[in-house]
């Protein structure tokens, strides 16, 4: 999707799916439900992934997520679940950080992973 607004106004969703049988559309809905909740004056910006297994490196558009992050484009990541993003500790820590270090909140539906340095407002996180 194209950016509409600043990074202040970005908030980016992230739907992985195992098999060409699924449907990225199945976990997207339910992001942009809340996603439209929310945050319903925000832009979005939409990657999805269809692919199997544990690596990131084939994963292109978590990749270009990544890169969006660290370019301070996005200010929150939505997903599902942890599971969507990494399937494994350090990936999911990784991601995590990376969030951190530039200030962008993730949030799983509904919970929310707050970094310490500055709030946001959810109404039923």
């Amino acid at each position: 999707m194209e950016q509409t607004k600043n990074k202040d106004g970005i908030v980016a969703t992230y739907v992985r799916v195992s098999t060409e049988d699924q449907q990225p559309e199945n976990h997207r809905s339910e992001v942009i439900e809340f996603i439209e909740s929310e945050f319903p004056e925000w832009g979005q910006r939409e990657y999805a992934d269809i692919y199997t297994g544990t690596s990131t490196v084939g994963r292109q558009e978590y990749n270009k997520l990544r890169d969006d992050i660290q370019q301070e484009n996005i200010h929150s990541v939505v997903t599902t679940s942890v599971s969507r993003v990494a399937r494994s500790i350090r990936d999911f820590s990784d991601f995590v950080h990376t969030c951190e270090v530039h200030f962008v909140f993730y949030v799983f539906c509904h919970v929310l992973i707050q970094c310490t340095h500055h709030p946001i407002s959810l109404t039923e996180v």
